[in-house]
């Protein structure tokens, strides 16, 4: 590969490795702050509404029935949404005790974090391990 040609590939994946890394911490820091302070409890899926955005693809929207301190919160919107979820299907959640209606599943949060975690190392590697093996050839 040619040395020009060759600076910009592995700075490109040096750049998105970097990129997906920042991301994930801009991502998770308030994450873990709202599951320290989050209680969690018992729910159902009340109802997933989809929508068609065209071209096979859809938007769904998960509510969700739980009940806190004695209060009964039905139909409370989810921002996450995962393939499988069931109208009915009892969910562990986690709620904001000062806000009851920001609601998260225990998992949810954490499967992007792996993901873009992943992505970046594998996208840091690609990009500095050839400089590397490149040094370590002409030192040779």
């Amino acid at each position: 590969m040619k040395s020009a040609t060759y600076r910009v590939f592995s700075g490109v994946f040096i750049c998105m490795g970097i990129f997906f890394l920042v991301a994930n911490i801009l991502i998770m820091v308030p994450s873990m702050k709202f599951r320290k302070t989050a209680q969690e409890v018992t729910g159902s899926i009340a109802e997933i509404e989809e929508t068609y955005l065209g071209g096979g693809r859809y938007i769904r929207t998960v509510y969700v029935d739980f009940t806190y301190e004695g209060k009964k919160y039905e139909k409370v919107q989810m921002n996450q949404y995962s393939n499988g979820m069931k109208e009915g299907e009892q969910l562990d959640l986690l709620i904001d005790p000062n806000n009851p209606t920001e609601v998260r599943t225990v998992d949810g949060d954490r499967n992007g974090g792996i993901l873009l975690t992943i992505v970046g190392v594998i996208s840091l590697a690609i990009g500095i391990l050839p400089r590397v093996l490149r040094r370590k050839k002409k030192e040779t």
